[in-house]
């Protein structure tokens, strides 16, 4: 559930959440339900570590495709144009990461 103030859109070559009016701090922006978050597969990560269990997970939903619960989450993964799309803030290896799982080139050898 989003704000009514805000509005997804592309801006400058960017895709987001805009705000369409001034929204007073503190307000509510979304709530996002347990049930629509992929959860990790592991029990319990360490803080300072790439979350593993989260980056096996997506693959394997990935893997799914249609048969995922988070399917229209996977399909919109997989058509994101990765160059332009992957938030500039993210780490190079989180974003090598996530191209390499969209790309099913992620393979861990446990």
């Amino acid at each position: 559930i989003y704000h009514p103030a805000q509005e997804f859109r592309e801006e400058n070559g960017m895709k987001g959440v805009f705000a369409k009016e001034d929204i007073p701090k503190g307000t509510i922006l979304a709530k996002i339900p347990w049930t629509a978050i992929i959860p990790s597969d592991d029990e319990e990560e360490e803080d300072e570590q790439i979350p593993c269990g989260l980056v096996d997970r997506l693959e394997r939903e990935l893997l799914l495709g249609e048969k995922s619960e988070f399917a229209p989450y996977i399909q919109y993964v997989q058509q994101l144009e990765l160059e332009k799309e992957v938030p500039p803030l993210w780490s190079d290896l989180g974003k090598k990461l996530i191209k390499e799982i969209v790309n099913g080139k992620y393979r861990d050898d446990k």
